[in-house]
C-alpha cells in the first residue's frame, strides 16, 4: 500500500471523505479503487498516520475548473489563490502533465486525538 502524503494536518483530513489535487506521478499514477495510507509529514519525525483510504473517484481537471468551495476547503481564500499556489509549487510541470482531482474515502480512520487549528492560509498550528 502506497503513502498519500500531506504537508500539514489540514482539517479536511479528519472528514470521512475528502478531495485532493495531484499531478500525474512520474512513476505510477494514482489509480481508482487503490487503497492508500494517508500520512501527514511522511518523511519527518512528526509523522502522523491519519488512516487508510480508497481512491473512490479520479477526475482530470484543468485549473479553471477548481471551484471556490474546493479552494476554501483547502484553506485558501479563493480559487485564484489556490491556482497561483499550484503554479508556484509545480512550475512548468503543471501544464505538461494532467492534474487529477482525487476523492478519498477512509476505510480505517486512526484515532485523531487533537483537531488541527487553522491559523492562516499556509499555516496550521498543532502540538
Amino acid at each position: 500500500m502506497r503513502i498519500m502524503p500531506f504537508a500539514k494536518p489540514w482539517p479536511k483530513l479528519t472528514k470521512p471523505s475528502f478531495t485532493t489535487f495531484r499531478l500525474q506521478r512520474r512513476d505510477k499514477d494514482w489509480q481508482l479503487d487503490e487503497r492508500v495510507h494517508v500520512v501527514v509529514h511522511a518523511r519527518t519525525r512528526h509523522r502522523m498516520v491519519m488512516g487508510d483510504a480508497d481512491i473512490v473517484r479520479k477526475e482530470e481537471v484543468v485549473l479553471n475548473q477548481i471551484t471556490e468551495a474546493e479552494a476554501v476547503e483547502d484553506i485558501f481564500d479563493n480559487a485564484e489563490q489556490m491556482i497561483e499556489w499550484l503554479r508556484r509549487a509545480h512550475g512548468s510541470r503543471l501544464g505538461q502533465v494532467p492534474l487529477h482531482k482525487l476523492t478519498l474515502a477512509y476505510t480505517i480512520l486512526v484515532g485523531v486525538t487533537q483537531e488541527p487549528i487553522t491559523t492562516d492560509i499556509g499555516g496550521v498550528s498543532w502540538p
